[in-house]
């Protein structure tokens, strides 16, 4: 709790610094926190030389003192002055972004496809703006489809500048904000020799033919702009990003890599479909277990399969040689 300036509570304190003067103690302002307060009150009694009359003034003021405070003395955290939190300022700087945007009303919702193409022409047209006052060197964008859900779409958009965009504060991003909708903001954080290739990466990922894409556009075009790296798509197929077939189809483009990319997905596609016989040959045989008759084991099975393990059964001995080559 503040250390209030009421009457009482600065009468006291003015007694106990003309007691600590009196016997040498260093004096505390009026409006010093009550812990201070205290200590002063405490040093002046442990002074030796104090007389009896003093002490038991000083013990009355300590007292009196303490009775201005409503909090209990159990607290003594809550006695003490506290100063204001200085609250953080939020800082942006970065010269590459990638933001996304994600409604969750209207047109957002809509299935229709002249309703989103609206919504797509006014979105190119914003991020069109925006670049040209953020003074973007490339602007890519992309409407997808909202696989989790499937209940919205949104937008991505990536651009690079040729100006860090550094702001402060809590509104510092607002010029981002599409139609009342602000973005999921991703700064590029690459430096150096990297940043470059990670601004390339970030074009990619927006413009790429990924599974729910439904419109993308770019003046930073891949292939023209930039070249495509294999392993983009390697790890784009990996997280399930892209289909074999458009995996295949960009990878061809790239042509690096392209024998092996081709023959891994081929062996994927085969391992599969093993996999889907022998699951429909357990499906079959389930259904079929409950049809079948319990096994009956006959003797004479037995028997006939016996003389089959390779010993000879039943035979004469054959006559030795030379009796048969003897002349007669």
């Amino acid at each position: 709790m503040p250390n209030k300036h009421n009457g009482d509570r600065v009468l006291h304190v003015k007694s106990l610094r003309l007691f600590a003067s009196q016997y040498g103690v260093d004096r505390v302002a009026d409006n010093a926190a009550r812990d201070k307060v205290v200590a002063l009150a405490d040093a002046v009694l442990a002074v030796t030389t104090i007389t009896t009359e003093d002490a038991q003034a000083v013990q009355l003021a300590k007292e009196g003192y303490d009775g201005t405070w409503t909090v209990p003395d159990s607290d003594p955290a809550a006695h003490t002055e506290k100063l204001p939190t200085k609250e953080k300022v939020v800082e942006w700087y970065f010269s590459a972004v990638q933001c996304t945007y994600n409604g969750s009303e209207g047109e957002w919702l809509s299935k229709d496809p002249p309703v989103l193409e609206g919504l797509w022409r006014r979105f190119v047209a914003f991020v069109q703006a925006l670049g040209r006052t953020l003074k973007a060197i490339g602007i890519s964008a992309t409407m997808e489809q909202s696989l989790d859900t499937d209940t919205h779409v949104h937008f991505h958009s990536y651009m690079h500048f040729s100006q860090p965009f550094h702001r402060k504060g809590t509104e510092a991003l607002q010029p981002f904000a599409f139609e009342g909708t602000c973005p999921h903001v991703k700064p590029n954080k690459a430096s150096g020799k990297d940043f470059a290739g990670a601004i390339r990466n970030g074009h990619w990922y927006v413009v790429a033919p990924k599974i729910g894409s439904l419109k993308q556009w770019s003046n930073f075009e891949p292939w023209k702009a930039y070249a495509v790296e294999g392993w983009w798509l390697d790890n784009m197929l990996k997280a399930g990003k892209l289909t074999r077939d458009t995996y295949l189809e960009l990878a061809a483009k790239v042509n690096i890599g392209f024998q092996k990319r081709l023959m891994d997905v081929r062996a994927s596609e085969r391992y599969e479909k093993e996999l889907a016989v022998h699951a429909a040959i357990a499906a079959e045989e389930a259904k079929l277990q409950a049809q079948l008759l319990p096994m009956n084991d006959f003797a004479e099975v037995d028997l006939s399969v016996s003389y089959f393990d390779g010993e000879a059964r039943f035979r004469r001995p054959l006559r030795p040689v030379e009796i048969l080559l003897r002349p007669c």
